[in-house]
């Protein structure tokens, strides 16, 4: 399966979210700055938007978090994240645990989500993921799809 880079960008003028592909052979920076001289901000994805990311794949039932990185590597942590995904595997109901811990570190420890990875079991399954640098890597039959429902979940959580 062919993965697509995509990078998340505001437009100054009108506030849209939109998802450029991204080579990873080109420099990130040139990328960075041509955006910016088209009139783009690039989208730093928090925690809180990270959450809501979370929250609408969850709910719409066809879609798992495989993994979470953070930027500060804590074994503890990592630990307890890894078995309340376990544990959500069983019962859905386990994502306000998990909202509630990524929340709490966010919040009283200033730890933020560095990676989310998920995968969707609908027909094939496909795996995709997402950076707090607003990358995403995504199959290329499902970049537009997801890419744009991403941007959608973006833009509503920075108005």
């Amino acid at each position: 399966m062919i993965e697509k880079y995509g990078k998340f960008f505001r437009n100054l003028s009108n506030s849209k979210i939109s998802c450029f592909q991204y080579d990873i052979n080109q420099n990130y920076y040139t990328l960075i700055r041509e955006k910016q001289n088209e009139g783009f901000a690039q989208c730093i994805i928090t925690s809180n938007i990270m959450i809501e990311i979370m929250q609408y794949f969850i709910l719409k039932g066809d879609t798992s978090i495989i993994s979470i990185e953070f930027m500060v590597e804590h074994d503890e942590i990592e630990d307890e994240i890894k078995f309340i995904l376990k544990r959500m595997k069983e019962n859905i109901i386990h994502w306000i645990d998990l909202k509630e811990k990524i929340l709490f570190l966010s919040q009283n420890d200033c730890i933020e989500v560095k990676k989310i990875e998920f995968k969707n079991i609908n027909g094939l399954g496909y795996i995709f993921s997402i950076q707090v640098n607003g990358i995403i890597i995504v199959p290329e039959e499902k970049f537009d799809r997801v890419s744009n429902m991403i941007a959608g979940i973006i833009e509503s959580g920075i108005k």
